[in-house]
């Protein structure tokens, strides 16, 4: 070994008796010739000559980065610590912090994935597990339809059957880096809280379809377009019958049209001005009505032109609690949608009838011929889209393409099932009150969209 070697090429020292490799920490021993030191591992002293350091070459500095000072050494630590390749640890630097971060993580992750993958026990359940995962990171196209409880009731299922079916004919395939194609649908949102609420959700913004069971009045068109709120599509989508019923043991004869007009304005209070069939003559007319609901608001605009809602009536909150109330209460009177009432137990229904041109038609019996009933109990119902500027056109596409499926085929059979009429054959006589972009021209094709 040459005697030209600077301070910076000795970094150990090797002991000539049992060969341990040592670490110079202090370089100013280099300072003084033949240094005696003594050797921790074999307590043997030698001499710190120029032979006993393995020099270990640098790397060319570069320029641009400056040279660190040697590190000082405190006055309490010894010159020359054990520096065996075997017991020497280097200090982690951040890289590896980081790394094992990572990779703590990976695993964290892997053993969770394989947890729900094994509850998810097939093939089919893992993939369903990896579809929810990605709408949570990625939410699928979102339609929101609120409205009348006559149409969107749970109960009845003909929104229940609509949804079913249109998103089982509209799943779509989506690319995903590392998970490839997967199948989605688009998520559909129903709240049956009636006309006027769902109207009111339309006016917060919460809606994209209105359905309702009474056309919207001038006055609700204006406030739409005071919110910058458009009506993009308006279409009727079938009719509906309204019934009268009382309780089971009431015997009332045939009412005429005039006979329902003064029981729901007040001028009949007992049965005794109707009837001397009921062996209580005294009997009081006890009308149960739902307030805010678009089924009541018709049959008080058609009898008594005025929707205000009489001090008479006994408040119900659902066509249930009030089918219910009118069972329970001798001489009562409620109205409901003949579709409704078909999912109740026949036996418990007692419907009033009711003379029109010279006819008597029960609306629940199987042959029932809507020419021979009241025009006034049947009424269309109404579909909207709506579109503002803060909903995404994709959306409103969407939304338009389901509208656009209950009036076909399919949905219109989903309807009929459910004691509906198809707008295919409407019953005759009946209004259809649209919007002034959507009215009906004699002789041409009903504009449903603006687009069309």
């Amino acid at each position: 070994m040459s005697d030209d070697l600077t301070l910076k090429d000795y970094k150990k020292a090797k002991c000539p008796h049992c060969n341990a490799i040592l670490r110079v920490n202090d370089p100013r021993l280099l300072q003084t010739p033949h240094t005696m030191v003594e050797c921790p591992k074999c307590k043997q002293p030698f001499e710190l000559a120029v032979h006993c350091f393995n020099p270990i070459p640098t790397k060319p500095e570069i320029s641009q980065v400056p040279s660190q000072p040697p590190p000082q050494v405190q006055a309490t630590e010894s010159p020359i610590q054990n520096a065996s390749e075997e017991n020497h640890t280097e200090p982690p630097t951040q890289n590896a912090v980081d790394t094992t971060r990572r990779l703590a993580i990976f695993i964290f992750l892997a053993t969770l994935l394989g947890s729900l993958l094994g509850v998810a026990a097939d093939l089919e359940g893992a993939t369903g597990l990896l579809v929810r995962v990605v709408e949570w990171f990625d939410p699928s196209p979102h339609i929101s339809i609120a409205g009348s409880n006559t149409i969107l009731g749970e109960d009845l299922g003909v929104a229940t059957a609509w949804k079913q079916d249109f998103i089982s004919q509209n799943l779509y395939y989506q690319e995903f880096s590392l998970l490839g194609s997967l199948k989605r649908s688009i998520e559909i949102t129903i709240d049956a809280v009636g006309s006027h609420k769902g109207y009111q959700q339309v006016l917060e913004g919460k809606v994209h379809i209105l359905v309702a069971s009474e056309p919207l009045t001038a006055k609700e068109l204006e406030e739409l377009t005071q919110k910058n709120i458009q009506i993009q599509c308006a279409v009727e989508i079938g009719y509906d019958v309204i019934v009268f019923v009382t309780d089971m043991t009431n015997s009332v004869p045939v009412f005429e049209e005039y006979g329902i007009t003064n029981f729901l304005a007040g001028k009949i209070t007992k049965w005794s001005d109707v009837t001397d069939a009921i062996s209580d003559n005294s009997l009081p007319i006890h009308i149960l009505a739902r307030r805010g609901s678009g089924t009541t608001d018709l049959v008080l605009q058609a009898f008594t032109d005025t929707t205000i809602f009489q001090k008479h009536f006994l408040e119900c909150s659902s066509n249930t609690d009030c089918l219910d109330k009118t069972l329970s209460i001798p001489g009562s009177i409620y109205w409901v949608s003949s579709a409704w009432l078909h999912t109740q137990p026949p036996r418990y229904l007692h419907p009033i009838l009711i003379r029109y041109q010279k006819s008597v038609q029960n609306p629940m019996d199987e042959g029932f011929d809507p020419r021979y009933y009241p025009h006034k109990l049947i009424r269309a119902l109404y579909a909207y889209v709506l579109k503002s500027p803060e909903m995404q056109p994709e959306i409103v596409a969407r939304a338009i393409k389901f509208l656009k499926y209950i009036r076909g085929v399919q949905g219109q059979l989903i309807l009929e099932k459910h004691h509906f009429y198809t707008y295919f054959n409407p019953p005759y006589g009946v209004n259809i009150d649209l919007p002034s972009d959507f009215a009906r021209q004699p002789g041409s094709v009903p504009r449903v969209c603006l687009t069309e």
